[in-house]
């Protein structure tokens, strides 16, 4: 049959080509660094700000730019208690680095975070290379890169994959410590305990206790295990110990300047202060039982179907040390999650997404430890299910783009056909070739999935970001109207940010008043606030202003409705021309 002969020769040149890839270390790792650019570069630099919370972590970056004030993140209220100060100075450096042009441009704060998902990416792979081989790591790190969670979060301006390099590098130097214990040279083993407390350290300055509560779990589950954790003894702890505590050491003493702004309170209590951790890292989310555990499963998205075939070969194989160690980074810390968290699973599943993307890349190359791949079955109703998964994917994406009224263009239609047709070719390959050759086929689906989402769909013009619309529409006339703009019924900090970070944020009733107090200010009023600031406008007795312009936007991913303001700017108004809204934001006659 030619698609068998066509797929067993795929599978020979793909054998040689992981070969190749990694026949040296550095060349394996730049390869992984383009991959990684290839991946997560698509939508960083033209996406408009997504998430609240990367907003406001932007906000307080762009806030501590224009203060100066390194030690206290802030926002427009004052000091942000509990926000990670070390994220904030990377996004703060990062938009200094490209000069006060960019500071209002999201994608300066999104680099560092770029730049984490790609640091994971690669420290998994120079990590486990030693333990588990070049070609089962190098496997393993495309994985990751490819994973749903690190595809958002290496876009986003957030502490996430930042705080993922650091989970990495302080989790592989502990198995290296954990498998190497008799083989490790006493200078190996020193570099790996200092890069381990360097890790938690880091981690700490990014992302408060993520890190090292990992750590801490897969220890305890380790030391449960073997009753005995002398493998992890040794001198050196004495140095990565205080390093530790040096470079995390910056975090409290902001934690504790924010808690104590404007004046410090020595007397704040240790139990206090841990109190009030525990409460900024809180975000009131409540799952449904087994939410984490589903989430890894769906995170490692292109070998979903492998999952389970990787969990059976892992517990087959659980007597040896790389297997034990794996276990004990995954299971203690999803069930800690499942227990305790209330944070959603996009913040705190990707952590042990490592540990199950070794799993699989050792279900499906060869490795010193599980030896060769057997093939892996996949009954005929999951490859179907999997072909309905890419069709789903493809189709969802064009129909939101449809959805809000955007022309669907011709690189849209071959994307999203792209993506429907390599889920298939991974369904239909299985039966035909290895796993590794049917698993490549949905790696790359995965990667014009992510970029058709990210880069494609929903362009900064769509009506989609409304927040973009009035930015756009305050920016034609800025020199006009230069005092800080007003915006009534629309609370997104998006706004804040594309505007002016003096934007008021009101209710309509209170515009009139601050109109009055800045006249050269342009007032964003939302429709459902019209009443409200038509009414206190009558009641102050105030100059009526006069309307010179409408936005309208579509919030999809809030409120998922139609938005419409009205702009309105205090008499006289300017006589230059060029003090008129462009046509597109004139209001159609009532």
């Amino acid at each position: 049959m030619l698609a068998g002969r066509l797929l067993a020769s795929y599978d020979q040149h793909l054998s040689r080509a992981l070969a190749w890839s990694t026949k040296s270390r550095l060349r394996a790792s730049i390869l992984l660094i383009l991959l990684c650019l290839l991946v997560f570069v698509p939508g960083v630099f033209s996406r408009p700000p997504v998430d609240r919370t990367e907003v406001r972590y932007a906000i307080s970056a762009r806030i501590m730019l224009e203060t100066g004030d390194w030690l206290v993140p802030r926002d427009k209220k004052g000091a942000e208690v509990g926000r990670p100060i070390g994220i904030v100075w990377l996004q703060a450096l990062s938009a200094k680095l490209f000069g006060p042009q960019t500071h209002d441009a999201i994608w300066a704060y999104r680099l560092p975070s770029l730049l984490g998902g790609t640091l994971a990416v690669l420290f998994l792979f120079l990590g486990m290379r030693s333990i588990v081989g070049d070609q089962t790591a190098f496997c393993a790190s495309v994985l990751v890169a490819h994973s749903l969670f690190l595809a958002v979060q290496a876009r986003l301006a957030l502490p996430q994959a930042g705080a993922l390099a650091a989970a990495v590098a302080a989790q592989t130097s502990l198995a290296r410590l954990y498998v190497g214990r008799d083989k490790l040279s006493s200078s190996c083993r020193n570099r790996a305990v200092l890069i381990y407390w360097t890790a938690l350290g880091v981690g700490i300055l990014l992302n408060s206790f993520i890190v090292p509560i990992l750590a801490a779990a897969t220890l305890l589950t380790l030391f449960f295990q073997d009753r005995s954790l002398r493998w992890f003894g040794g001198a050196s702890h004495f140095i990565g110990v205080p390093l530790a505590i040096l470079i995390a050491l910056p975090w409290p003493l902001s934690f504790w300047l924010s808690i104590a702004d404007p004046t410090p309170d020595p007397a704040l209590s240790l139990v206090a202060w841990l109190s009030l951790v525990a409460d900024s890292q809180s975000m009131n989310f409540r799952a449904f039982p087994g939410s984490f555990i589903l989430m890894a499963w769906v995170g490692l998205l292109p070998c979903i179907l492998l999952v389970w075939a990787s969990c059976q070969l892992a517990w087959q194989n659980r007597d040896k040390l790389v297997v034990r160690f794996l276990l004990a980074w995954f299971v203690p810390y999803i069930a800690v999650l499942e227990i305790i968290s209330n944070k959603p699973p996009l913040y705190m599943v990707q952590y042990v997404l490592p540990a199950l993307a070794i799993a699989v890349a050792m279900r499906i190359t060869d490795n010193p430890i599980t030896g060769m791949p057997a093939p892996v079955p996949a009954p005929l109703w999951s490859r179907i299910a999997w072909i309905f998964l890419g069709i789903f994917l493809g189709s969802a994406a064009l129909g939101l783009h449809i959805a809000v009224g955007e022309p669907v263009s011709p690189q849209l239609v071959i994307a999203a056909a792209a993506v429907m047709i390599l889920f298939t070719a991974s369904a239909v390959a299985w039966p035909h070739s290895s796993a590794l050759a049917s698993t490549s086929f949905s790696v790359a689906g995965a990667a014009v999935a992510y970029w058709l989402v990210t880069s494609m769909i929903l362009p900064s013009s769509s009506p989609v970001w409304p927040s973009v619309r009035l930015a756009e529409a305050r920016e034609a006339v800025r020199s006009c109207y230069p005092d800080p703009p007003i915006i009534a019924g629309y609370a997104e900090p998006s706004a804040v940010f594309l505007m002016d970070l003096e934007t008021t944020v009101t209710a309509g009733s209170l515009v009139p008043a601050q109109l009055n107090a800045t006249p050269r200010a342009l007032a964003f009023i939302e429709q459902r606030d019209k009443a409200r600031f038509l009414e206190a406008l009558e009641a102050s007795g105030s100059e009526k202003p006069i309307r010179v312009g409408c936005v309208s936007g579509r919030n999809a991913f809030t409120s998922r409705r139609w938005q419409h303001f009205e702009i309105y700017a205090k008499p006289p108004l300017p006589s230059d021309p060029a003090c008129t809204l462009p046509a597109r934001y004139q209001c159609d006659a009532e």
